[in-house]
């Protein structure tokens, strides 16, 4: 198919079934810009309205999926605003996988300004996943200011991570 069919079967797609559309968005010969961005409208609002585990679930995978660069900033800014713990888990873990690098710097943003417990640990854990240096100096303090032992294990399971594999043996 052309560019133009390839395109609208995607639209249509994003409308009929979001979690096909994802699926199907990195193997289409062509997406337009407008097209990308209502897949991920229509996924993004069913990660914000629907309080199905299962819904969430297939959504992020979608994401997955879908691997767009747009998603992510909308992921982080709900993240941050989420307090299901199985939620906020399963979005850090979608923005983890999906983002590697680009994420490192959203999530320790959220370190210096959440006030959320279970924010903060998960954001710790998704930051020892992604293995940053960046991030050793506001784990560290966090550490140091969290009244949470959870998350402070998770701050401190995270700059275990950190180390690097050849001086784990060290001590």
């Amino acid at each position: 198919v052309d560019e133009e069919t390839s395109d609208a079967i995607l639209k249509l797609l994003a409308v009929l079934d979001p979690y096909f559309g994802a699926q199907c968005f990195p193997k289409s010969k062509y997406v337009d810009s407008k097209t990308e961005d209502i897949l991920i409208n229509i996924l993004l609002d069913k990660v914000k309205t629907h309080n199905l585990f299962s819904v969430l679930y297939k959504t992020l995978d979608a994401f997955v999926n879908l691997k767009s660069e747009k998603a992510l900033f909308p992921l982080i800014e709900f993240f941050g605003k989420c307090n299901e713990q199985t939620y906020v888990y399963l979005i850090v873990r979608t923005i983890c996988e999906l983002y590697s690098e680009r994420a490192v710097e959203p999530l320790l943003k959220l370190l210096n300004i959440s006030q959320n417990e279970l924010t903060l640990m998960f954001a710790a854990c998704g930051l020892g996943e992604l293995r940053s240096e960046d991030a050793i100096e506001p784990l560290i303090l966090l550490l140091e200011k969290s009244k949470s032992e959870q998350t402070k294990i998770e701050a401190s399971s995270a700059l275990c991570q950190l180390i690097p594999k050849d001086k784990e043996n060290i001590i």
